[in-house]
């Protein structure tokens, strides 16, 4: 049987250094994806750009529907919240923009890209 056509990408090789990589492969494993599904998910969620809905329907079931939940709960889109989980998980920092939607107790300080008002 052959594969679904997933649309227009464009091909990307990924080079993570040796001492990151067992966490990126961990993680997308945990998602239920494969690295380069992971790798989208990622930036797709750091840009604020809408996750792919090939990749959407194969995360793990309760991992997504828990991120999808959450965002609910505090009344922000999935797409903010999951710029926030990236970030919190790579150690990266959270746009000022995205970072004043959410409550200061709910950010790591040291994450956020300038001071939120």
């Amino acid at each position: 049987m052959p594969r679904p056509n997933l649309g227009d990408r464009h091909p990307v090789a990924v080079r993570p250094p040796r001492d990151q990589w067992e966490i990126y492969r961990d993680r997308a494993d945990e998602l239920g994806l494969d690295l380069g599904n992971y790798m989208v998910l990622v930036m797709a969620c750091a840009h604020g750009k809408p996750v792919p809905d090939y990749i959407a329907d194969k995360l793990a079931d309760g991992a997504w529907s828990a991120y999808k939940d959450r965002a609910a709960e505090l009344g922000v889109a999935l797409g903010d919240y999951m710029v926030l989980v990236m970030a919190c998980v790579h150690g990266t920092p959270i746009p000022e923009d995205i970072a004043k939607q959410f409550p200061a107790d709910l950010l790591p300080h040291d994450a956020i890209e300038a001071k939120v008002a």
